[in-house]
């Protein structure tokens, strides 16, 4: 696997796996607004992404992530995701072990299917689904 991202304090770390073509981002514990925006404006990046369209978004241990920062994802990020790729995106989110966590993730997946409903978007209860699912897709 190939580094993508990583912030100063390792909340967030993500990487290519180039041998299942899809990149997988990590949070764990607390997550800052700019961090949070930086790892997901990169998925714009065709060249730093290397073209793929597949993500593994593993929350399994985030903490706290803003409401401005969701809001940020679901108003402006999916917009520009969605005029630079269409519907050809995939992201496979493992569930946070947080009860809390769980719930907004849920409401904000509920958010981003009602902008683009094309959009394939897996939510599961560990990796090894997730990455199941992601295998499963065909490019």
């Amino acid at each position: 696997m190939m580094p993508f991202y990583e912030s100063p304090d390792k909340s967030i770390t993500s990487f290519i796996n180039n041998k299942e073509e899809y990149i997988i981002i990590k949070m764990e514990g607390d997550i800052n607004d700019e961090e949070y925006k930086e790892v997901f404006m990169l998925l714009l990046d065709r060249e730093k992404t290397q073209g793929y369209t597949k993500v593994l978004f593993n929350q399994e241990n985030v903490g706290n992530v803003s409401s401005k920062s969701r809001a940020w994802l679901v108003l402006k990020f999916i917009p520009m995701l969605q005029k630079q790729l269409g519907t050809n995106f995939e992201v496979a989110v493992v569930k946070s072990s947080t009860t809390f966590q769980r719930i907004t993730a849920q409401v904000l997946l509920k958010s981003i299917m009602a902008i683009n409903n094309k959009f394939r978007i897996g939510y599961f209860e560990d990796r090894n689904t997730a990455k199941e699912w992601l295998a499963s897709k065909k490019k």
